[in-house]
């Protein structure tokens, strides 16, 4: 992934993490985002990876057609 793209995901993730909402008793949580690029076009096809802070395990995704992707079933902590 180039570095615009890089910027780009983190800037989604930034957003997503800025307005979840906070479930009081849940175990798992969920991410979900749309990737642009500097103009605005979805980015297809795009790998974005995750990374718990505290275990160093990675979760990865590919960006659908629509530029779309989803973290399921993540264990409740701190990524980046």
């Amino acid at each position: 992934m180039n570095r615009r793209y890089r910027s780009s995901v983190l800037l989604v993730l930034l957003f997503t993490f800025l307005v979840a909402r906070v479930q009081g008793q849940d175990t798992t949580g969920r991410i979900e985002g749309l990737l642009r690029d500097p103009r605005g076009a979805p980015v297809p096809n795009a790998t974005v990876v995750l990374t718990h802070l505290s275990t160093a395990a990675e979760h990865s995704a590919r960006s659908g057609t629509a530029g779309t992707f989803s973290f399921v079933l993540l264990p409740i902590g701190n990524t980046g």
